[in-house]
């Protein structure tokens, strides 16, 4: 019975400790939780899109859907016919996980210029392969002309996955257990990820994979081969097609912010001049704010805080014009 007592005793204070620590955590907003909902994404024939008509949560984040599948402001949101539309192309980033819609570049886009339909198409883990598909399933957006493509450095990683970075983290995944306990965590404990974010140092993991692909000729070359299918696409449609670029957390910080750690978007501009596609690199503004790390989530190698999105917001509204 004494070591029952002792058994049961200890559990309490492990128990205990793990609820203090968690809540200590939440109490100074350590870290962002980073789980995604099950219902928002679902695939058709092999192709990932956003659930239409939903209610889900992203990076604990309330989201929603219309029926295409686009985010919204709410369940209620209705688009008004009479205005003119712009597409809006991207992932997660562009999705704007993390932070309310009100409080996303598309959301503060959407309320400072009510004349206009902003159709926010993105979805997380999207790359160039998957616009196109995008483009003919919403082909008959109303008064549609202007599509905005934010580019992040890991859409050239076309049928890689950001998600399989490190080799030693590989014999994990296949690993059911530790995968199921890992996304529960992330879903549920901020004391998780603040660890996670401090042992494994995402931002430059993050980096560190998606850098020397800028590297391969071979990739390059198929980065303007979509490129340029992407183009064609759009012009067939006669709407305008605009690049936002915006930077990994990991090249802005001040020792990062040169021409060696900015050589992806150099690469990006070259092709996207051959191509004659209009395009804002915000890379330098994120650099040069006073606090760039501030302008992603916690631990977040490329998603953007609320503060983050109100600088491209604000970049936004002055570079287009609307």
């Amino acid at each position: 019975m004494k070591v029952k007592k002792i058994i049961f005793f200890n559990v309490i204070i492990l128990v205990s400790f793990i609820l203090f620590i968690e809540i200590f955590a939440r109490l100074f907003n350590l870290a962002d939780l980073t789980g995604i909902s099950k219902n928002l994404i679902i695939n058709q024939n092999k192709l990932n899109f956003n659930a239409p008509n939903i209610k889900a949560i992203a990076f604990s984040k309330k989201v929603y859907t219309d029926k295409s599948g686009f985010r919204i402001p709410n369940e209620n949101f209705k688009y008004d016919l009479k205005n003119s539309s712009v597409l809006i192309l991207g992932d997660s980033v562009s999705f704007g996980v993390g932070v309310d819609e009100s409080n996303s570049f598309v959301g503060l886009l959407r309320n400072k210029f009510n004349n206009i339909n902003f159709y926010n198409s993105s979805v997380s883990g999207y790359s160039f392969k998957d616009y196109p598909h995008i483009l003919k399933k919403n082909n008959n957006i109303n008064k549609l002309n202007q599509t905005i493509l934010f580019f992040t450095l890991n859409d050239i990683s076309f049928e890689k996955t950001v998600l399989n970075i490190d080799e030693e983290f590989k014999k994990y995944k296949s690993n059911t257990f530790l995968i199921k306990l890992n996304i529960f965590l992330r879903n549920k404990s901020v004391f998780y990820m603040w660890l996670k974010g401090i042992v494994t140092n995402p931002s430059v993991r993050h980096f560190n994979y998606i850098y020397p692909i800028y590297n391969e000729e071979d990739a390059i070359l198929k980065l303007k081969i979509e490129i340029n299918k992407l183009k064609n696409s759009i012009d067939e449609k006669n709407n305008n097609l605009t690049f936002i670029i915006l930077p990994y957390e990991f090249q802005t910080r001040k020792e990062n912010c040169n021409e060696k750690y900015l050589k992806p978007q150099s690469e990006l501009k070259n092709i996207l001049k051959e191509e004659n596609i209009n395009f804002f690199d915000y890379s330098k503004n994120f650099c040069i704010h006073k606090n760039p790390k501030s302008l992603f989530l916690k631990f977040d190698p490329v998603h953007l805080s609320k503060d983050g999105h109100y600088l491209v917001f604000n970049l936004i509204k002055n570079d287009l014009e609307y």
